[in-house]
């Protein structure tokens, strides 16, 4: 046989078994689908087993049928007494209370209530101890208060004027050549020095002295009442601000303000 020929008929016989295995499989696919159809004329819910099917003719809500032969269930539907008593156990109207004195109290109830039972329980609850108060910080003091008196721009403050309004608000010139307010016990609260050199002033010779103003020292550390002495040197200030006719200047030599003196005074208390 002629090899072309061979071909021919092997290609044949497998198209045509090919063809055959479709056809026998669409027609199978059909009768299954036949089957199962929930449109024809059949009941889907003939062949269920009748043991799943729930009964609910003769019960109130009850899980387990009335009807059970099985005796390890203790079910009472709602509505329907219980076998041996007399009571119905209808919940709608035993637990229908107007007054909340009517409600039933339990045995347990009744003993926490005992004062027996309240007075074992404080005995045996941990008295409360209030944590300690935090300890208040002790406040730092500032190191060094400076302020300056000026005079007005162009002129200067002479000796006699210096010496006359020192004397006036009773300034003591100290041993260290500078002005100095002292205490009862003659310790220095505060010093007043010279804006000329190193800041002193001269022993002799006041009547040819002048300066361009004078400056305020004060250690709040180093006095026992920070607070009255800065008091005593805004007050001091103020009058040799009168007498001398000079300007006030904080430690930045700006104008002394109410709000800085204020602020450093509550920093001292």
């Amino acid at each position: 046989m002629d090899k072309e020929l061979l071909r021919i008929v092997i290609i044949a016989a497998g198209a045509s078994i090919i063809l055959i295995m479709l056809v026998w499989g669409l027609v199978k696919n059909k009768k299954k689908r036949r089957e199962i159809n929930f449109y024809d004329d059949h009941d889907p819910f003939d062949n269920i087993d009748s043991r799943l099917v729930i009964n609910v003719d003769d019960d109130d809500f009850d899980i387990v049928s009335l009807q059970s032969e099985r005796d390890d269930f203790d079910v009472i539907p709602l509505g329907k007494k219980h076998a041996g008593t007399s009571e119905s156990l209808d919940l709608k109207e035993e637990y229908r209370y107007t007054d909340k004195a009517e409600l039933p109290v339990t045995a347990e109830v009744k003993t926490r209530l005992n004062p027996e039972y309240i007075q074992t329980a404080t005995q045996n609850t941990p008295e409360f101890t209030a944590p300690p108060a935090p300890v208040a910080e002790e406040k730092v003091l500032p190191v060094l208060l400076h302020f300056s008196l000026v005079a007005k721009q162009g002129e200067k403050f002479t000796g006699p004027q210096l010496l006359d309004a020192f004397d006036y608000v009773n300034l003591i010139f100290g041993s260290v050549q500078v002005f100095e307010r002292l205490d009862d016990k003659n310790r220095v609260d505060y010093a007043v020095a010279s804006m000329m050199g190193l800041g002193t002033f001269p022993k002799e010779h006041w009547e040819t002295y002048h300066c361009p103003g004078i400056n305020f020292f004060m250690q709040p550390r180093e006095v026992d009442d920070a607070s009255a002495v800065f008091d005593d040197l805004i007050n001091t200030l103020g009058q040799l601000s009168a007498l001398l006719h000079g300007d006030i200047l904080d430690s930045d030599d700006q104008p002394l303000t109410e709000a800085t003196v204020n602020q450093l005074e509550s920093s001292l208390r």
